[in-house]
């Protein structure tokens, strides 16, 4: 799984492996383990990774559909409309209730996708739908 999603990642950016293990700071024959999948990559590689393809790590690793992590900034921005005029109160009630309600999405998120873990036609589902 994450082999796969390594080398659909990089041949997006249209970079090769020897660019992109530059980029990393790490030997382009580790990067090409972990896109061949002799090789997992430790936490902080898979970090950087992340990073570098602003990516999630639970993407990477199959633990994610969504590319992209939930940015809760944005996500304040679009509560908040980008309204100046609320007082500092107004606003640490909004965070609370905004942190409130993205905690609560991605615990029901959790517990959908651990429910249909092995289930292949929720996964065909979910790939018809482009959440892959």
């Amino acid at each position: 799984m994450l082999s796969d999603k390594l080398s659909k990642l990089r041949t997006e950016l249209k970079i090769s492996q020897t660019e992109l293990s530059k980029r990393l700071g790490i030997p382009r024959t580790t990067y090409s383990g972990y896109e061949n999948g002799s090789r997992e990559p430790d936490y902080e590689t898979l970090l950087k990774i992340a990073k570098y393809f602003d990516v999630s790590t639970d993407y990477l690793l199959g633990k994610d559909t969504n590319k992209t992590p939930i940015n809760d900034q944005e996500v304040k921005t679009y509560f908040y409309g980008g309204a100046d005029d609320i007082t500092p109160e107004e606003k640490e009630a909004l965070d609370e209730v905004v942190e409130f309600e993205l905690r609560r999405l991605r615990r029901a998120k959790e517990r959908v996708e651990k429910a249909y873990e092995g289930d292949e036609e929720f996964k065909r589902s979910r790939n018809r739908l482009g959440e892959d």
